[in-house]
Order: structure tokens, then C-alpha cells, then sequence
């Protein structure tokens, strides 16, 4: 019997480190789920796993090299673990050897480790609450950086808690006809805009969205570079500008406001989403090859931009539109859309949990990420071909992200300033 429970024990193990590198299959899945949903135990050794107890075990249950070192760093765990937590030990070992074997980056979450000494001692701290916005005119307000977003009104702008931002006349001067304003975050800054419909955005670190003062016409069109989730309104309410809100227009009959009848629209370098009420990600950064869409809930469907920026010579945007169902993503590259079932939380976890999720993400994107998110100047000349997993707070110092990738990739990092180059 306690060879089976210790299978099974190892079993787990696999399919919770399988969960942690998106590689689980359906059943997969189910058969993860129906093992935590058994007892409250259960549950508790897979939140173990995750903190710094269970970073722990997987550190040095990673380095063994025979059954007596295995055995010795046991008796080592279960003399100062309480005994609930012996158990854990199987799983951790498992994960701890598909992690080696898949050559992977698991469970990043151990806070305490040090600096390397490649790296400069001067911290660099991570982003927060930054943005500006400018208005049609050429001024620019520099948002607070105490507040998380900003609600955008038909008579005023403020900030989420209900402080005020630009005021009544101002703003109504400005509503007289629609103009595009917009909405900046710097390297280092993440900012929330709630749009005159009541859609939502949350943009992440150096993006720009371009929005109207108001909503008016046969569609609601914003304009993004760089990375943003969305989630966009349906509710009648949320057009009572339009004039078959207020009753006008030719036809009575369909004076009914409805979503179908303004769309919402993304339009970005290469490609134009059209949207109902639905949840998605788009991340459409000038210096990445390629702009990825994944839809978390609802769906969407990708047009070609009628005028779309050219990726390289002879690259045409391919005609067919792509519909998205939840979880999947499309990528447009070179000119042409691909769509995939992809683990929608990998795309979403920076706004989500505020979380960098590497789940097989090549090391040039994730430094990519890190040059975003820590203002830092990064050398992509020596970057090797590598994909990493891995999971970490975007609330810690980068000397600790660096420290976790050259642990367990044997990558060296050397920081001058705010320059990062790989010295290797």
C-alpha cells in the first residue's frame, strides 16, 4: 500500500510540474484537478510546492546525484518538517527530476538567494503605477503614480478611487467632436483606463493606446502599440452616445442599442481585432517580430490591416480573416496569421497576478520583458537560442531574476549601470 501511495505520490508530481511548463494534455488536466479536489490536503502540499518550503526540497532534491544523498537530504526534511508535510517529499522529487530532464526553469519562488557577483550591487528596483496622458491640444499630464488607472467620463477623467483628473469644461470643449487622445506607459510602468463604453484596459510597460474622447459612428476604434488586455464592454448602457441610444435615426424599429451594431475594434501595425464583450491580450511591440492575440474569454476576429506595415520585402498580410475561440492565441508574423491552443495564463499573467510567466519562452523575450519592465538597456548580440520556464513576482528586484536564470541555465550576466550583457 505505501508503495502505491508513493506512485501515486510521484505521479502527482509529474503532472504538477507538467502544469507549471503549460506541456498538460486535457486529461492531463482533469486528472491533476480530480486529485486536489479529493481532500484539503491534497491542495495544501500542492500550495507548498509553491513557496519557500517547497523551493527547498526541489533545490536540493534537484542536485542528488544517488539513492544516499537522496535518502540523507529526507531524514534532513522529515526531522524538521512537521509530519503533514513529509509527504511532500515524493512530489517534489518528481518534479524536481522532470525539471532536469526537460532542461527546464521550475518553481521560482524562492525570495532569499543573493545576488550574483556579476551583478552590479546598486539595485534596480521594479516598475509600478506610471503613465501619462496627453490630450489632443499637446498637453500632457503626468498621471499619479498612488493611483492605479484612470475612468474616462463624458464630463470628466478621474482616477479609480473617484479623484479628480481633468475637469467638466475642459472636457466638454474637447466633446464637441470627437478627438484621439492617449494614454503612455514608460519602461517600468503598467497604468489601467477605463474607456468611455466602460471597456477596460490595462496596459503594460512601454505601451501607448490612442483612444476618442467619445465613442461616435458605426464602431469603437482605439489604437495600440505595444501590450494591453482588454476587456470590453457589451452593455447597452455603455453606448448611450450613439443615436440609436437616444431614439434618433431613420429606422424606429432598430433603435435598440446593441454591441453589434458598434463594434469594438483594436487596431495595431499589421492587423485590426473586431470585438463583441469579450477578454483578450494583445501584445504588438515595434521591436518583436511578431504580434500575438490571445483571447481569454468570448471571441474575436483578426482582419488585415488595410494598410499594413511591412515585416520585410514581399511580405503580404494574408486576405482570411482568423475567429478566435477562448484559448487560443493567433500570431502574426511576416505577413501571415497562425492560430493555436495555447495556456492563456502564460499571456496574462502581468496583469492578472502581476507575475512573469516563462512557460517555454525563449530567453531573447524574456529579456525582452525584463529591458520593459526594469528600464534597462539590454545587448541582444550574444543572446543564445534558449527557452526557459519559470515563474517569479514582477514585484522583485531584477537582481533576483538574474540570479534564478544563471542558476539554473549556466548563463552569465554582467551589469554595467543599467546595461545588461551576457558575458558568455
Amino acid at each position: 500500500m505505501a508503495d502505491e501511495e508513493e506512485d501515486r505520490a510521484i505521479r502527482m508530481g509529474q503532472l504538477i510540474a507538467r502544469r507549471m511548463t503549460g506541456q498538460l494534455s486535457p486529461d492531463e488536466d482533469r486528472e491533476l484537478d480530480d486529485w486536489l479536489a479529493e481532500s484539503n490536503e491534497n491542495r495544501a502540499l500542492y500550495n507548498e510546492l509553491l513557496t519557500d518550503s517547497g523551493a527547498d526540497y526541489i533545490h536540493d532534491l534537484a542536485r542528488i546525484d544517488d539513492e544516499a544523498e537522496f535518502q540523507q537530504i529526507r531524514e534532513q526534511y522529515d526531522g524538521r518538517q512537521k509530519p503533514a508535510l513529509r509527504r511532500m517529499i515524493p512530489y517534489a522529487a518528481a518534479v524536481a527530476v522532470l525539471a532536469l530532464a526537460i532542461g527546464g526553469w521550475l518553481l521560482l519562488v524562492d525570495s532569499r538567494l543573493s545576488p550574483v557577483d556579476s551583478v552590479a550591487a546598486e539595485e534596480i528596483l521594479p516598475g509600478g503605477n506610471r503613465a501619462t496622458l496627453t490630450l489632443a491640444d499637446g498637453r500632457v499630464i503626468h498621471l499619479d503614480e498612488a493611483q492605479t488607472g484612470i475612468v474616462v467620463g463624458t464630463e470628466d477623467i478621474t482616477y479609480t478611487d473617484g479623484s479628480w483628473v481633468m475637469g467638466n469644461e475642459e472636457l466638454r470643449m474637447e466633446n464637441e467632436k470627437p478627438i484621439l487622445n492617449s494614454i503612455t506607459t514608460p519602461k517600468g510602468g503598467t497604468y489601467q483606463v477605463t474607456l468611455p463604453d466602460g471597456s477596460q484596459v490595462w496596459l503594460n510597460a512601454n505601451s501607448t493606446l490612442k483612444y476618442p474622447s467619445r465613442f461616435s459612428g458605426d464602431s469603437r476604434d482605439v489604437i495600440l502599440e505595444g501590450e494591453a488586455f482588454f476587456a470590453v464592454s457589451s452593455r447597452p448602457s455603455a453606448i448611450g452616445n450613439h443615436p440609436l441610444a437616444a431614439g434618433k435615426g431613420p429606422k424606429a424599429e432598430n433603435r435598440k442599442p446593441t454591441a453589434e451594431r458598434l463594434p469594438f475594434r483594436v487596431l495595431t501595425p499589421g492587423q485590426t481585432v473586431e470585438v463583441l464583450g469579450t477578454q483578450f491580450n494583445i501584445s504588438a511591440y515595434p521591436d518583436e517580430s511578431a504580434t500575438k492575440t490571445t483571447l481569454v474569454e468570448g471571441k474575436v476576429r483578426l482582419l488585415p490591416a488595410s494598410r499594413p506595415v511591412q515585416t520585410g520585402p514581399g511580405s503580404p498580410i494574408s486576405d482570411e480573416p482568423v475567429v478566435l475561440s477562448p484559448g487560443e492565441q493567433a500570431v502574426l508574423h511576416n505577413g501571415t496569421f497562425t492560430a493555436q491552443q495555447v495556456d492563456v495564463s502564460s499571456f496574462v499573467g502581468w496583469k492578472d497576478n502581476n507575475q512573469f510567466l516563462f512557460h517555454h519562452i525563449s530567453l531573447r523575450e524574456i529579456l525582452l520583458q525584463l529591458q520593459r519592465w526594469y528600464d534597462i538597456d539590454v545587448d541582444f548580440g550574444s543572446v543564445p537560442d534558449k527557452a526557459l520556464y519559470g515563474e517569479i513576482s514582477r514585484d522583485v528586484p531584477l537582481s533576483q531574476v538574474l540570479t534564478l536564470i544563471e542558476e539554473v541555465s549556466g548563463i552569465t550576466f554582467e551589469l554595467d549601470g543599467r546595461r545588461l550583457k551576457i558575458s558568455e
